[in-house]
């Protein structure tokens, strides 16, 4: 399925972010440029994926806002198993050397406990997610 071919089929926007699912059966956040997540931000993104995608899992592609963030506390909560039912995998898409820093001090530090890679070409990001989904 080429990316033009990609349609989303439900979507949720809460505080910072827009909450979609996708037609090729990948689960898409889009975080706002300049947002700080924070634990609660994720927590209500998590509700609103298992919404978005009837209490069923997923593989994760995060797109990150240009200068979007994440606090320390959020970092740790995500890195839980249990914090993200509804998630597989994860792939966050990055778009600067700041979420870069931030977002290998997650992967190295906070050490998450689901598949969770870096990536700055959508494409790759989706090809790698491709692996985790669930028939």
């Amino acid at each position: 399925m080429s990316h033009a071919e990609i349609k989303l089929l439900r979507s949720i926007n809460i505080d910072t972010m827009c909450i979609s699912l996708r037609s090729d059966g990948l689960m898409q956040v889009v975080v706002e440029p300049g947002a700080c997540s924070t634990v609660q931000n994720i927590k209500e993104a998590t509700e609103a994926i298992g919404k978005v995608g009837e209490g069923k899992r997923y593989p994760l592609l995060i797109i990150a806002g240009k200068d979007s963030t994440m606090d320390t506390e959020a970092m740790a909560f995500l890195a839980k198993k249990d914090s993200t039912p509804y998630t597989l995998a994860v792939a966050g898409l990055i778009v600067s050397i700041s979420q870069k820093l931030l977002g290998n001090f997650y992967l190295n530090f906070n050490k998450p406990q689901k598949p969770t890679k870096i990536f700055t070409k959508k494409e790759e990001a989706v090809i790698w997610l491709e692996q985790f989904r669930e028939s």
